[in-house]
């Protein structure tokens, strides 16, 4: 799955970029793919520290969530016990 999603993106890139490049006049084709290439590798590291802050937040969500519902379910269980 993993692969499938990094397949997809890199396609998508490629495709863009021809289609990006296709739009730009032959003299301008230099400074556009530069450009672009200077912004998406100085934009590159934040897709993963963005991720990783999400998974600091989200990971432990589900956890929580779920022993809260047994929190609450044990006390409701446990009234019916006495």
């Amino acid at each position: 799955m993993t692969f499938l999603l990094g397949a997809g993106g890199a396609l998508f890139g490629a495709v863009a970029g021809a289609v990006r490049l296709s739009q730009a006049p032959p003299e301008l084709r230099g400074r556009v793919a530069g450009g672009f290439l200077f912004l998406s590798g100085a934009l590159a590291p934040l897709g993963p520290l963005l991720g990783g802050a999400l998974a600091g937040v989200a990971l432990p969500l589900p956890f929580l969530l779920a022993g809260g519902l047994l929190l609450a379910l044990a006390s409701w269980a446990g009234r019916g016990w006495r």
